[in-house]
């Protein structure tokens, strides 16, 4: 499994609304995070989540 910081490298200024096949590569346990949006705060070291802006472009990620 890529590192965070190869992800962050594939995802960060990429809008993932507009590129889908970027979106088809994100490891099975994932979910993309919206601006305002409520997410439970549980820890899962496999998880990538991923932060877009509200134009849906990827400002940063990380495992947990």
């Amino acid at each position: 499994m890529p590192e965070a910081q190869e992800w962050s490298a594939k995802l960060v200024g990429k809008n993932l609304e507009q590129e889908k096949e970027v979106k088809k590569q994100l490891p099975d346990n994932h979910r993309i995070i919206k601006p305002d949006s409520m997410v439970t705060r549980d820890y899962q070291e496999d998880r990538l989540n991923v932060h877009v802006d509200h134009d849906g472009k990827c400002t940063h990620c990380y495992f947990g």
